[in-house]
């Protein structure tokens, strides 16, 4: 009889970016799966229950003794739920051998280290679960997804009760991706109940016992077939709608254009044109080569990146530079540290335009006829504060800034790859109608589907010997 060791009794949780999930009620079973989806991105609040970060604004957590608790980190590894997502830290100065063992919850209790046994130890996990790794290794030699597989061997080696993995799939090519569903498989039959969520659910369906819809931060249906939510998910999350069509913009025929020329670090070269309202996808095979294409346009390279425009050609070591020609980033990690924090989502959306509007800085009377073609039924409120701002509702409000800014190019980093397909489906609507205003686009997606759909012309590029 599988027994329980968790319980939410109309369990209403917010994290630290002010996203609630209400009326929760479940009941945790050793040896079984919970796969969480969610259409409009909310189902992400469920696994950041166990980050500790989210406070309890109503309802109750028991524990295995069928306790009271609060939601904290360390209540959940008390009682031996371990969370996981893509960002992982090691300790750079240990190999993996010790990163595995010395930080072990009990490894203060240690005098002496048997330096053979910890190696050898190291080596017998790692074949259990097939990880192609070397125990002497260094942290800093391994890949974004490598630390993640790393660490959920790590933590599948203390015993869990469950492991929370969320939203791996972003930061992983498709053979990353086999990678880790295997390591998930062998975790599972271990006897080690997982709860998983992710923006691209159906590669997860195999290894869950119960999947749950979640839209508008409350569980909305049950699937008890992996076929029927096959199905459904197929419906729901179709291909980006092809109802917007973007019109030529004046500059294309006018022969204007943008050329990036910079070196990768291993020394190949790299070098792409872009015409306004151009959309280009740059598809690459993991998140390093992302990361480097990212670095490498922006000029934070060595050497920086060489930017020819109207015939003039320029070397542009920073960000800064590549601003002075209209030429932005979108995408941070933390995309709330693109926002004016203290200032309202009125003035966050109009303030880097406020020199068009208004040289004198009186924007006030006209500010209603400004923001009426935009929609803010999520982010509307007079005065209203960013900090109590969903995530969603974040990136539509620096769509709009960039919308109305209207700059002549934006290298957007995963602006489609972290959403559920509604919110992916309008961001890019939104994206081919600024498109279609003559912004251009430089798109590094990790989800073809959606910047495939979306691109006029795809750029393959050659990294570490990879085409």
């Amino acid at each position: 009889m599988k027994r329980e060791f968790l319980r939410f009794y109309e369990l209403s949780v917010r994290n630290k970016y002010q996203e609630q999930i209400t009326g929760l009620n479940m009941v945790f079973f050793e040896q079984e799966s919970y796969l969480f989806c969610s259409l409009d991105h909310t189902g992400r609040s469920v696994a950041e229950i166990f980050n500790g970060d989210s406070r309890i604004v109503g309802g109750q957590i028991f524990d295995s003794e069928g306790m009271p608790s609060e939601c904290t980190e360390a209540f959940f590894q008390r009682e031996r739920v371990y969370y996981v997502d893509s960002h992982v830290r090691f300790m750079n100065s240990l190999n993996l051998a010790e990163n595995i063992f010395l930080l072990r919850p009990n490894s203060l209790k240690k005098v002496r280290l048997n330096q053979k046994a910890v190696l050898l130890r190291t080596q017998e996990l790692f074949a259990r679960y097939g990880l192609p790794l070397r125990p002497e290794q260094k942290v800093e030699s391994l890949r974004a997804i490598d630390k993640v597989l790393l660490q959920l061997v790590r933590l599948a080696d203390l015993r869990p009760r469950m492991l929370v993995v969320n939203n791996l799939s972003f930061i992983c090519n498709q053979e990353d991706q086999e990678r880790l569903l295997k390591i998930l498989g062998k975790i599972r039959e271990a006897g080690i109940s997982m709860l998983i969520y992710d923006s691209n659910p159906k590669g997860f369906a195999s290894l869950a016992d119960h999947i749950l819809l979640v839209k508008k931060g409350r569980i909305i249906k049950k699937f008890f077939e992996r076929e029927t939510f096959q199905s459904y998910w197929e419906c729901s999350a179709g291909p980006v709608p092809e109802g917007i069509e973007k019109k030529e913009p004046a500059g294309k025929a006018d022969g204007e254009y943008f050329r990036f020329s910079w070196h990768f670090p291993d020394g190949k070269p790299c070098s792409f044109e872009i015409h306004p309202g151009e959309i280009l996808y740059f598809p690459s095979n993991g998140w390093e080569h992302q990361q480097a294409l990212c670095r490498g346009m922006m000029g934070l390279g060595e050497g920086g990146v060489a930017l020819e425009a109207n015939g003039r050609r320029t070397v542009c070591k920073r960000p800064d530079a590549l601003q002075k020609y209209n030429i932005f980033f979108w995408g941070k990690e933390r995309i709330e540290d693109e926002l004016f924090p203290n200032m309202s989502v009125t003035d966050n959306i109009l303030m880097p335009s406020l020199k068009r509007i208004s040289r004198l800085g009186f924007y006030r009377p006209g500010e209603r006829f400004i923001l009426q073609d935009m929609d803010f039924s999520e982010i509307s409120g007079e005065g209203r504060q960013t900090g109590s701002l969903t995530d969603e509702a974040v990136w539509k409000l620096l769509c709009y800034r960039w919308k109305l800014y209207h700059p002549k190019m934006l290298i957007a980093y995963n602006v489609l790859s972290r959403f559920d397909p509604e919110m992916k489906r309008w961001m890019a609507g939104q994206l081919l109608q600024m498109a279609g205003r003559g912004t251009a686009f430089a798109l590094l997606e990790t989800a073809d589907d959606a910047a495939g759909s979306i691109a006029d012309r795809v750029i393959c590029t050659r990294w570490q010997g990879v085409d």
